[in-house]
């Protein structure tokens, strides 16, 4: 399977983020071996942790897998690099080193509590980056074994504790690229969902997104490869480096930090927007694809006027009457979170907490 950077171009889920460094070519074999080479990692991090394979990267850096050294238990780590963080992405902290700035990103996990958001676990700190502890979760689809009908109940990831309990500050860097187990991934492997396959993963994902508004917080990078999924179809959302405060009174978001292909026709046009709208939208992006194997919009042209393309597949009236209403050009009239939930085609599925 092509990795994330290139697998854009040769697939009809086309996306347009690309990864926070392109890799050279002969010397580093990924992105954070690039970045991690001959690079000492705080100390209290590597006393805890010995890294692992790389498992994705993006505009703020790049995921790497690691063993916590005393259970066993594999996690992610997010790198994000300092100097990618806008200034509008930093929080003051009162807890933290006296009121020091944290990344929104850390602040805004370590408040969520969700079983289809991915778990904030701890964090570190260096001179250059942030290094951001959550559960590991997920498939890699591209092997042979990932297959939709493989649902036995998964143990938590669990490594030999053998030469492990040893710490050091000059572990091998990780030098290779794993499958990836997001959703995007996973529909390409099974090129589309029957509806009741949607109807579960889609369910979950409403549910993070009903949690996360419920808290007062949006995304605003909702996609296929930001839904990581297993074997037994449990999704957790993930990357939450765009994520905000919903804006309070007559305040709006005036920069978009997603994908464009998720864009609402708001966004597109240049307008101010207030997220929640948004985020319905690429809602429907994202079960389009799921029912379809396709993006809904080849353009964003298309995307303005909201007619999406015509699934090739047939869907069901209920089906069909929530897409239209996720993927409304008008904000205004736009189906909203709260109704999404109730919708006779999911209310089935979603569980609300």
């Amino acid at each position: 399977m092509v990795a994330a950077a290139s697998r854009a171009a040769q697939h009809p889920l086309h996306h347009a983020n690309g990864p926070v460094s392109q890799v050279g070519s002969g010397k580093f074999s990924c992105v954070s071996e690039r970045y991690l080479h001959d690079y000492t990692l705080d100390a209290a991090f590597t006393a805890q942790y010995l890294l692992g394979d790389e498992l994705g990267c993006g505009g703020f850096g790049f995921v790497c897998s690691a063993i916590h050294r005393r259970s066993g238990v594999e996690v992610a780590v997010k790198f994000v690099l300092k100097r990618k963080i806008p200034s509008r992405g930093w929080v003051f902290d009162p807890l933290y080193r006296g009121g020091n700035a944290l990344p929104s990103e850390i602040a805004i996990l370590r408040r969520l509590s969700h079983d289809n958001i991915v778990r904030f676990l701890d964090f570190y700190e260096d001179a250059v980056f942030f290094y951001v502890v959550t559960e590991y979760h997920g498939t890699p689809w591209a092997t042979k074994t990932a297959r939709l009908n493989a649902v036995p109940l998964m143990s938590p990831r669990v490594a030999s504790l053998q030469a492990l309990d040893r710490p050091s500050l000059s572990q091998a860097i990780p030098c290779r690229r794993r499958s990836s187990c997001d959703l995007f991934e996973c529909i390409e492997q099974h090129e589309r969902f029957t509806e009741m396959q949607a109807q579960r993963v889609f369910g979950q994902i409403v549910s993070a997104i009903y949690h996360l508004h419920s808290r007062g917080y949006v995304h605003r990078d909702l996609k296929d490869e930001n839904c990581l999924v297993d074997r037994t179809f449990t999704v957790k959302l993930v990357d939450f480096g765009s994520a905000a405060p919903l804006p309070d009174g007559s305040r709006l978001f005036d920069r978009f930090l997603g994908t464009v292909q998720y864009a609402a026709p708001e966004i597109l046009r240049g307008e101010k927007y207030r997220g929640p709208e948004a985020e319905v939208w690429a809602l429907g992006c994202c079960l389009y694809i799921m029912l379809s194997g396709e993006v809904p919009f080849v353009a964003p042209a298309q995307a303005l006027h909201g007619t999406f393309t015509p699934c090739r597949y047939p869907l069901s009236p209920a089906c069909l009457h929530l897409l239209g209403r996720l993927l409304e050009k008008s904000d205004r009239r736009r189906i909203t979170i709260l109704e999404v939930v109730q919708h006779p085609w999911l209310r089935d599925y979603v569980t609300l907490v």
